[in-house]
């Protein structure tokens, strides 16, 4: 597995890597009703799953936004409600509620939007050699669907070194 982010909490980072999450992953591989990924993404998607947490463990005040993808393997997860539960009392110290957005609610979407820039900019703070484009694709957030949120474009551009 890919290194999450070797420059913060050690403790937590190391708590998140020992989770077991092969039901998620295998679940995403084979379920008829599931995203239904190939292996090697199944497996990219649980190390974007991590980092997610990680980020939510690193900002617990914060509403972490997961991509698309990301909240797939979450569904995948949560499914497994006793399992769920007590992962999230051992990496986080809490419940990870799983609050959607994109169901015309003005409010709730102005809030997924927010969140989603901030997450965005989280994810390239800690890992900025992760596979952003799991995470970027606008048109995953703007297709209609039930779980549509329009998220600026600006959310996606990656700031140039000098700041600018």
């Amino acid at each position: 597995m890919t290194a999450l982010d070797t420059r913060s909490n050690p403790d937590v980072l190391a708590t998140i890597v020992d989770l077991d999450l092969t039901g998620p992953t295998k679940r995403v591989a084979t379920s008829q009703s599931g995203p239904h990924w190939e292996q090697h993404i199944a497996q990219e998607m649980e190390l974007e799953y991590r980092r997610f947490l990680y980020l939510n463990a690193l900002y617990p005040e914060m509403p972490i936004a997961p991509s698309p993808m990301v909240d797939s393997y979450w569904h995948q997860h949560i499914i497994d409600t006793h399992r769920y539960a007590e992962d999230c009392q051992q990496v986080l110290g809490r419940f990870l509620h799983h609050q959607p957005c994109g169901n015309g609610d003005a409010e709730v979407d102005r809030i997924g939007r927010e969140a989603m820039c901030a997450t965005l900019g989280l994810y390239r703070e800690h890992f900025p050699d992760g596979n952003i484009h799991y995470w970027r694709d606008e048109t995953i957030y703007s297709d209609g669907g039930p779980d549509t949120i329009d998220v600026p474009s600006e959310c996606y551009s990656t700031p140039s070194p000098n700041g600018g």
